[in-house]
């Protein structure tokens, strides 16, 4: 019997980062995602479904202490009653999450979980360009750890690469970029090595929910995410808005150098056009 479970991947980096018990974590979600609304669970139902799922009865007995050390649930012998989306992210620090994921539960309650929990959290990016020091400072997983997970849960990469200027239009430019990694001239014009743009299987967004007030409720004042994708264009319109917006902020001191435009996708490489701001 296969269910599917939302959860948010930022709770499960945090509570990884923290040493936390992730089997506290994930029975806490399929607790969210069995519960009909009221947030009180019967517990005899409750663990007859989790042996349905696939669950072993040793498994999910420690699941379900390490969820009540934690304070994910409490138990009164007849029904478990579980804290809220906000409550949890509290609990780990969380400041704010981004759109839920939905897995199978077969991918969740199996060795390699952690691999198909990564596979969602990269539809995050909106296929734009990413790279693995954004990943890693976002989410705290090691670049060779992603790597692992990636390979396990069958995610598919795209090269990218960018096309910026004619070197002889701004030398001084030109010779600090050529300098920092990444940047590199062909036929006189300067071009960078962007990051990959990652194509996860098999896994999908949740609905968005109640994200925004769970985001309220923890006082966010926007993703750290949003920086990550900001400088990627994929339409004209899109580019525009985003030039818009960061005209008006007008800090001079941690505006980008460049906005990115698509320009042509050539088998397993994407071409880009970087254009000054």
């Amino acid at each position: 019997m296969y269910t599917m479970i939302k959860l948010f991947p930022e709770i499960i980096w945090q509570a990884k980062k923290r040493n936390l018990p992730l089997g506290a974590f994930r029975v806490w979600f399929i607790m969210k995602s069995y519960d009909r609304g009221n947030s009180n669970i019967p517990a005899k139902e409750f663990r007859q479904h989790l042996r349905q799922i696939g669950l072993k009865e040793s498994t999910y007995f420690r699941w379900l202490d390490q969820a009540l050390q934690v304070g994910l649930i409490k138990y009164d012998k007849k029904y478990y009653s579980l804290i809220c989306w906000e409550g949890a992210a509290k609990i780990v620090g969380c400041d704010s999450l981004k759109r839920p994921i939905l897995l199978s539960s077969n991918q969740f309650i199996n060795k390699g979980w952690l691999a198909w929990v990564w596979s969602g959290y990269l539809l995050h990016f909106r296929g734009k360009p990413v790279t693995r020091y954004s990943l890693e400072k976002l989410s705290g997983i090691p670049s060779r750890t992603q790597i692992s997970y990636e390979n396990k849960a069958g995610v598919d990469h795209i090269e990218n690469y960018a096309d910026l200027f004619d070197i002889a239009s701004d030398p001084d430019l030109a010779i600090e970029l050529l300098n920092t990694p990444g940047y590199y001239q062909v036929n006189g014009r300067v071009r960078q090595r962007l990051g990959n743009t990652y194509l996860p299987q098999e896994v999908k967004l949740a609905n968005i929910g109640r994200t925004k007030q769970i985001n309220k409720a923890l006082r966010s004042e926007g993703s750290s995410q949003s920086s990550v994708y900001l400088l990627y264009c994929l339409t004209q319109d899109e580019y525009r808005r985003k030039l818009r917006k960061i005209r008006r902020v007008n800090d001079a001191k941690n505006c980008p150098i460049f906005l990115y435009q698509h320009r042509a996708d050539i088998g397993k490489v994407s071409v880009w056009h970087g254009v000054a701001i």
